[in-house]
């Protein structure tokens, strides 16, 4: 059986990538990070951080694959990526663009004057296009879960990572093993520093970050996204 384990941009890459990363140290588990080189003969899960691209060949089947996708609350995607755009390194962000007058991503999000404008640009950018790779997944096949973030980051006891585990397959000392390694990585666990990918993980920071103005636009372009994932209109 082929696993697959999806996440997108700000929606817990940094926490699923890190706690397979060490499973895999550990012996516990053959992982593929798929965009690390082509697929080897052997593995136990693969993960994909751009996860809307599993939409594409998802096989129905739990016999023959079986899928965990992590989701988080389309608004917050908007606050988090914000943030995250403001000030990370990667190196797409600092590449000119003709789209933005020869300005990178971010010298451009750094040059709207205040959070409302940069919440509505990312609405029109980066994360309204994450949001919509989060609503391309077929959850309601019998082959795919899906998780939230939300729950991730407050799983004290695990057993939400024990039920997404479990989903795929994983059983005996491999379950033992993807499981302390999920705990290590978590912030709840007081064993790893937080950073610029987790800059605060809290649920719902929307309520207090969206403006009127931000939540109509949201509402024009991504409509009913909350909804249509699991979460509250309000």
């Amino acid at each position: 059986m082929r696993r697959f384990i999806g996440t997108f941009h700000k929606t817990g890459t940094a926490l699923i990538e890190h706690t397979l990363r060490r499973a895999r140290r550990t012996g516990h588990v053959r992982t593929w990070v798929t965009y690390e080189g082509p697929e080897p003969d052997e593995w136990d899960v693969a993960f994909e951080r751009h996860a809307h691209k599993l939409a594409r060949t998802i096989d129905p089947d739990p016999a023959r694959a079986r899928y965990a996708i992590v989701v988080r609350d389309p608004r917050d995607v908007v606050v988090s990526a914000a943030h995250y755009h403001m000030h990370s390194g990667e190196k797409w962000l600092h590449k000119p663009r003709d789209d933005f007058g020869g300005m990178t991503y971010q010298q451009r999000i750094l040059a709207l004057p205040d959070m409302e404008h940069r919440y509505l640009f990312e609405i029109d950018h980066s994360a309204g296009s994450q949001v919509r790779g989060m609503l391309s997944l077929p959850y309601d096949l019998p082959s795919v879960t899906r998780t939230t973030l939300e729950q991730l980051v407050t799983d004290h006891d695990l057993h939400e990572f024990r039920r997404v585990f479990c989903f795929l397959g994983f059983s005996g000392d491999t379950l033992d093993g993807l499981l302390d390694a999920a705990e290590r990585n978590s912030l709840f666990s007081g064993k790893v520093r937080p950073s610029a990918h987790a800059r605060d993980g809290r649920p719902a920071q929307w309520v207090h970050a969206f403006t009127p103005r931000v939540t109509e636009k949201f509402e024009q372009v991504l409509g009913d996204a909350p909804q249509r994932l699991g979460y509250p209109a309000g």
